[in-house]
């Protein structure tokens, strides 16, 4: 996980004014602290946006590893966008109705709190990055 281009004394604030719980407790010893409020506030502009113009069922975001492809560059600008991380080898899929993440077991454990709105929405699959090639594994 790649942290943003933020000031990292507003980062520490961020982190001392939340009460974490056991989970995002490591995720601060990490230094990584995704802002529930700031996800919920940007999710919610994302779908009234969406609302005004129902030509798309879902959205998928794919990130795969972190390369200076200039093709990627939209999705980092998302991943940087909603969550101030980029999340490599990770997706995002966005319907009306659900927020399906599909990433390492590692990136769950960080994103498993990313919202408090919308957690009734949210999904995360976990693909075993270490499978052999060909064969696909996802687990809840």
């Amino acid at each position: 996980v790649k942290m943003s281009g933020m000031n990292q004394n507003n980062h520490k604030s961020d982190q001392q004014s939340a009460a974490p719980n056991q989970t995002s407790e490591a995720n601060y010893k990490n230094g990584v602290h995704l802002n529930k409020q700031d996800f919920d506030k940007k999710i919610k502009l994302f779908y009234e946006h969406w609302d005004k113009d129902d030509t798309f069922d879902a959205f998928i975001f794919t990130m795969g590893k972190i390369t200076s492809d200039y093709n990627q560059t939209n999705i980092k600008a998302f991943h940087h966008w909603l969550l101030k991380y980029e999340f490599s080898e990770t997706q995002f899929l966005i319907t009306k109705s659900k927020i399906v993440f599909l990433c390492s077991s590692k990136k769950k454990t960080l994103l498993c709190e990313v919202s408090e709105e919308y957690k009734d929405r949210i999904e995360i699959l976990t693909k075993d990055l270490k499978l052999d090639e060909g064969t696909e594994e996802y687990t809840k």
